[in-house]
């Protein structure tokens, strides 16, 4: 089992980018202050319990309407002391969350259905460019603490149950899935037999 630190060693090498580290462990008393700050932006927005509107189309639109819901519904309760924010650019994180001049690495995820049993993969990222321009550019901490928040829905009536925290650590056992792809442009410029019909 490969674990999260180890993930973003590999992607650095593969990516050609001189090795830094891209994670960092929480600390008890932060991991209490994020919780207790989303708790009572829970609490204050009356969100569990609340049913998403025009919740429909397919399992991952739902699941990104949840998100952005309760995204909706929380990011006005933060207090003067926190703020969710989107982060700027595509790929991983979704969002940085902000408390007490720290910043972190937030990813916004759904389920109907939580199973600890359930291996199905839930995608983090598959590039590491997003998070190092959020790193030099000082949006999040160098290195950042990174964690999930996911949003418990009930599918047959679009209710908002609850929401789950995990708090990545570098040792959080992670699954990589290695891809390759082309494109028009390398199969144009490849050196491998090419037919045209007619």
């Amino acid at each position: 089992m490969t674990t999260f630190a180890e993930y973003f060693v590999e992607a650095l090498e593969r990516e050609g980018v001189d090795a830094q580290e891209l994670i960092r462990a929480w600390t008890q008393e932060e991991r209490d202050q994020v919780t207790n700050k989303i708790r009572s932006a829970i609490d204050l927005s009356g969100v569990i319990g609340k049913q998403i509107p025009d919740f429909k189309g397919t399992n991952q639109s739902k699941g990104n309407q949840a998100a952005d819901f309760l995204f909706g519904a929380i990011a006005g309760h933060m207090g003067n002391s926190g703020k969710i924010a989107t982060a700027p650019g595509k790929g991983y994180p979704d969002m940085i969350f902000s408390l007490d001049g720290a910043s972190f690495c937030m990813e916004f995820k759904a389920t109907s259905a939580w199973k600890a049993g359930d291996s199905n993969r839930r995608v983090l990222t598959s590039s590491t460019s997003k998070l190092r321009s959020l790193i030099q550019e000082a949006h999040v901490g160098n290195p950042p603490a990174h964690f999930i928040c996911t949003v418990l829905y009930s599918d047959n009536d679009a209710v908002v149950t609850g929401v789950r925290l995990d708090f990545l650590e570098p040792d959080t056992p992670v699954n990589i899935r290695l891809e390759a792809s082309t494109s028009q442009k390398l199969l144009s410029e490849g050196a491998h037999t090419i037919v045209l019909m007619p």
